[in-house]
């Protein structure tokens, strides 16, 4: 890791790293969204917001049993990119608002792009996902494909792989955005 080092007229050392924010989410989560909160441009937010809206987006279309390939269409795709959006705009206004109560200093587009970061990591059990899906179509996004119900033990490592790989990433999501 390269730091470059800069004094400023008091004395104080101010240390810049050079290192890529969507590489350095992954291993220092903390220090990466105090970096860019206030940094996220809007192309940024737009991207991350299509990815944290793609698995919205298709548990949302799963429940309805709505999911059907391709998924990577373009109509997907921006439905994606609009449900990302709403998702973060609502959910980080909330987050604000409560943040507020208890005083907390975060401007709402520091909030915004610390909720968007930290969605980040819901992207591999994602990718996994359509993995899946290409194994065994659409019912694994019905209750019919569940390790309950499986008839093979692959199916049931799999489903128990995914499980786990969702908790994980799940819950560091959650942390990332509750140290962010």
């Amino acid at each position: 890791m390269k730091l470059n080092r800069t004094f400023d007229l008091d004395g104080f050392v101010e240390q810049k790293d050079n290192l890529n924010p969507w590489l350095q989410i992954w291993f220092a989560p903390r220090e990466t969204i105090r970096r860019i909160a206030s940094a996220t441009s809007i192309w940024q937010f737009l991207l991350l917001s299509l990815i944290a809206g793609l698995p919205i987006y298709t548990d949302f279309l799963a429940q309805r049993g709505g999911v059907q390939g391709p998924f990577f269409s373009p109509s997907f795709l921006v439905l994606s990119l609009v449900t990302g959006s709403l998702f973060i705009t609502f959910h980080s206004l909330i987050l604000f608002w409560i943040g507020k109560l208890f005083n907390g200093k975060a401007s709402y587009p520091e909030m915004r792009s610390t909720l968007a970061w930290a969605l980040l990591p819901a992207i591999i059990p994602f990718i996994f996902k359509v993995a899946i899906f290409f194994f065994y179509g659409e019912r694994c996004f019905d209750s019919t494909l569940s390790p309950v119900h499986a008839d093979d033990s692959f199916t049931v490592l799999t489903l128990l792989f995914y499980s786990i790989l969702y908790f994980v990433f799940l819950t560091w999501s959650f942390i990332t955005l509750l140290i962010g």
